[in-house]
């Protein structure tokens, strides 16, 4: 019997997800990775038709990742606290002055589902840098310590074409 909705089954995908940052992977994750790309529109409203939205212009996109890292690890900590500092090999600081810009901290990020098709399936954003991170629990038995990560997508200039923020599907010729 085929289906109804002329849909296939051996397309629907899902899995755990290797997250690599800055040439580093960063461990196991709980609760999925998950991966919002919404594209920035401008509504062109005329007086003929009201509060109508005749057309919408693309102005840009809102491109983020989230995940939630479990393991206590220096990468860990210098990615969920990016707006800090090596003192030095043991001690990592946290806070910069103010002003810093993300585009000098960001880097790689790539997205590897553990199902996926050779490296067809991995997204990768060319320069990500930490927007969020969310509170991390000390002082429970019942929970593990575990850093929730919100990367924000941004702009890098050295790439060409229309994928100045990332692309799904990687090559080996990416990274070289």
């Amino acid at each position: 019997m085929s289906s109804q909705v002329s849909g296939d089954l051996s397309k629907i995908e899902g899995s755990a997800c290797k997250v690599t940052y800055k040439g580093t992977a960063c461990g196991h994750t709980e609760g999925g990775v998950t991966l919002s790309a919404k594209p920035k529109v401008r509504e062109v409203k005329v007086d003929e038709y009201g509060d109508t939205v005749a057309d919408l212009v693309y102005t840009g996109d809102d491109f983020t990742v989230r995940a939630r890292f479990t393991e206590k690890s220096t990468q860990v900590i210098q990615t969920a606290y990016q707006f800090g500092g090596r003192i030095h090999a043991s001690l990592w600081g946290i806070g910069k002055l103010p002003g810093t810009r993300g585009q000098s901290l960001g880097g790689p990020l790539l997205l590897h589902p553990l199902d996926g098709d050779g490296v067809k399936d991995d997204v990768l954003l060319h320069k990500a840098v930490v927007r969020d991170t969310a509170d991390v629990g000390f002082g429970s038995y019942m929970n593990d310590r575990m850093w929730d990560v919100t990367f924000q997508a941004l702009i890098d200039e050295t790439v060409s074409g229309d994928r100045l923020l990332g692309q799904i599907g990687v090559s080996a010729a990416t990274f070289v």
